[in-house]
């Protein structure tokens, strides 16, 4: 019984502190936006550097806004943020299951670089300017480029205002795109410096994001609190653009007086000073400025790249030279790295002053190690018809080697055939370009022409140290007797019928050498030999 008793004083006690009366206050709010923008998407399509295009979207404050007395203006900002690609492609692979846009969004803000989810940036080439600048309380953000030169705009973000009060319910802004050139297709007109895209035939992206920042109390029979203070845009340009409005006694505001007056142009600091529209050298006034006088022109494209002789021996000898970043060629010439000696391509490949065989590293080199000659190329049958030589009628064969070696001597069918020549005749190797001899001789070698019977026979003329040649590649045998004449002369012998040496041809001259042809169907009697 007295347990109970405790108990029910224990209850009892408890009771006595409990509430007896409540009054519930609900609370509730409506939302809903302070601003309507239009979100329809700004598509410009497919465009091409320099093109210039426009398009323009509007800013309202929402119908519920505009039926609250309480409140009077919206504050906002027009920003530009990496825009994520979307739907998700199947290359980005950083999200399990199906993300959100605004979760695409986020991703694309803290990782722009990440091009498997991310457009490639199209932000900082757009510019947002104020469509309807009567309202006099916008500012936006120039194009990046200026027509001779290109300025990142600072701040890159635009600023709006709408105001019940001062019938300012609507804003129009212009979103401009100037299309700059692709890197690597650089025209020499595109001011240096100035930007460019990464890469071609690819789609570019941009967000942009329009933000509220403040909104201000207020009622429509005034327009503001007496003494209240406002940042406003004065119309005028450079530094007299910003500018303070008070709000009189009356709660009206007065007008946008400028915080700053004009000042003499200061030339470097990228402001319009004395207010007149221009910056820096863009202005008359900088004409004598040292930094605003006439530059160099530019003589190239940047990170072009040109021939240039490095004064080095060999293949060294021309290097290469790159445009900077101005557009002017460096003082550097950078030359190809030496390699290893190859010993019978008429190369200095190692750059030390020596080609093939007079270079110490092929003493052992099997291209400068034979010393017995045997034949390589040639034609020996076949011929059925003879031609004199003497003068200036030159004439010769050309001929590809298959296998690189040095040439020694070159044999040819001869006879004496008018008279009684004498003196000597020349026989030598030249390179060929489109078939036909070019440049000096290569290794020459003479004859004693009162040698030569009247009976066609074959005649081996040496060429004294030879010459290296590459497999592949054309040369030409070009033989001469300057001293004879129509009455005293020689005959080479020469297939016109039915030739079937591949790898060259009969050529001739009748200026000395000065100039050449060809005759595809004739073949002359001859074979080189080298080791």
């Amino acid at each position: 019984m007295l347990s109970l008793l405790g108990v029910f004083a224990i209850v009892a006690g408890i009771t006595a502190f409990s509430a007896y009366e409540a009054h519930v206050i609900n609370v509730t709010a409506h939302i809903e936006n302070a601003l309507s923008v239009e979100t329809t998407p700004i598509e410009f399509g497919t465009v091409f550097p320099q093109e210039y295009l426009e398009k323009q979207f509007t800013v309202n404050l929402s119908t519920s806004f505009m039926a609250e007395d309480r409140v009077d203006d919206v504050d906002y900002v027009i920003k530009q943020k990496p825009k994520p690609i979307w739907p998700i492609p199947s290359e980005c692979e950083l999200f399990s299951g199906e993300p959100t846009i605004e979760e695409a969004r986020a991703y694309c803000h803290d990782h722009p670089e990440d091009l498997d989810c991310c457009y490639l940036s199209l932000c900082p080439y757009l510019s947002k300017t104020d469509g309807d600048p009567e309202d006099v309380n916008d500012v936006g953000v120039p194009s990046y480029y200026q027509g001779t030169s290109c300025t990142i705009p600072n701040p890159d973000y635009a600023v709006g205002r709408l105001a019940q009060s001062e019938q300012d319910t609507s804003d129009i802004w212009i979103v401009d795109l100037k299309v700059p050139p692709v890197k690597g297709y650089v025209g020499q007109d595109w001011p240096a410096g100035c930007p460019t895209v990464s890469e071609d035939s690819q789609d570019y992206g941009c967000d942009l994001w329009v933000e509220v920042t403040g909104i201000s109390e207020g009622v429509h029979e005034s327009e503001c609190s007496p003494g209240a203070v406002w940042s406003c845009y004065t119309g005028l340009p450079g530094v007299c653009a910003e500018g303070t409005k008070t709000c009189d006694q009356e709660g009206f505001w007065g007008p946008c007086v400028q915080d700053n007056q004009p000042t003499t142009e200061d030339c470097d600091d990228e402001l319009d000073n004395d207010c007149d529209g221009y910056t820096d050298c863009e202005d008359s006034d900088c004409s004598t400025f040292p930094d605003c006088q006439p530059g160099p022109t530019p003589e190239c494209q940047p990170w072009d790249t040109q021939p240039c002789q490095t004064d080095l021996p060999g293949i060294c000898a021309l290097g290469t030279q790159t445009c900077d970043e101005f557009g002017f060629w460096g003082q550097l010439c950078v030359p190809p790295l030496p390699v290893n000696e190859i010993c019978d391509d008429h190369l200095d490949n190692d750059c030390d002053g020596y080609t093939d065989c007079n270079d110490s590293d092929c003493a052992k080199d099997s291209a400068c190690t034979q010393t017995t000659p045997s034949p390589f190329e040639s034609y020996t049958s076949g011929d059925d018809f003879s031609s004199e030589f003497y003068g200036a009628a030159w004439r010769g064969q050309t001929f590809t080697p298959n296998l690189p070696h040095k040439i020694t001597s070159v044999k040819l069918k001869l006879r004496k055939y008018t008279g009684s020549p004498t003196g000597l005749m020349t026989v030598s190797i030249r390179a060929t370009s489109g078939e036909l001899p070019t440049g000096a001789d290569l290794c020459s070698g003479t004859k004693d022409v009162t040698t030569i019977s009247t009976t066609p026979n074959w005649y081996e003329i040496s060429l004294g140290g030879g010459t290296n040649l590459s497999a592949g590649v054309q040369y030409a045998i070009v033989f001469r007797h300057p001293n004879g004449s129509s009455s005293n002369n020689l005959q080479y012998y020469l297939d016109v019928t039915a030739p079937t040496y591949l790898e060259g041809r009969s050529i001739y001259s009748s200026n000395s050498g000065v100039s050449w042809g060809s005759s595809a169907g004739n073949d002359i009697m001859f074979e080189e030999w080298g080791i």
